[in-house]
């Protein structure tokens, strides 16, 4: 249940378009521009999270990308499971497929508590949240928590 950086990716992703305003649409090469990510890599990962229904894309000059619903009902759980797969929060240390009570790695009750909490946090974390904490730690003023706001594209 280690993440892979491309999960990493689509989370900074979110946070920054969160942080610049989720009521305007971006361009995906402001946002490589705004995170560091290769403009071609964040592309990808923006695909995805179209397709999740995390994002919507606007084609065309005038065009970018913008939240397809509030960030504050996005949790960083839908959108690991939306790179990584919906297994992914249920992986195994080890790698093995599936990690349960029925077919247990040695870790497993240890790792089985440990990994149901991270899940809890993960499901109950939204974009909102790390963005609202992010923009604060930068001096940043905080993204609006009224959902109304948040989704104008």
């Amino acid at each position: 249940m280690i993440y892979s950086t491309t999960s990493t990716y689509a989370v900074m992703a979110l946070v920054a378009l969160a942080i610049r305003g989720t009521g305007r649409t971006m361009h995906v090469r402001e946002l490589a521009d705004a995170t560091g990510i290769s403009c071609h890599f964040l592309a990808k990962i923006i695909r995805t999270l179209v397709r999740a229904g995390i994002l919507d894309s606007i084609k065309g000059k005038k065009g970018g990308i913008h939240f397809a619903r509030s960030p504050a009902e996005v949790s960083v759980a839908e959108v690991v499971k939306a790179i990584e797969g919906k297994q992914a929060l249920h992986g195994c240390l080890f790698g093995l497929r599936p990690c349960n009570q029925q077919r247990s790695c040695p870790l497993y009750p240890q790792w089985g508590a440990i990994r149901n909490q991270i899940i809890d946090f993960l499901e109950s974390t939204t974009i909102l949240d790390i963005a609202s904490k992010a923009s604060l730690s930068c001096g940043e003023e905080a993204p609006e928590r009224n959902s109304s706001k948040l989704n104008k594209g």
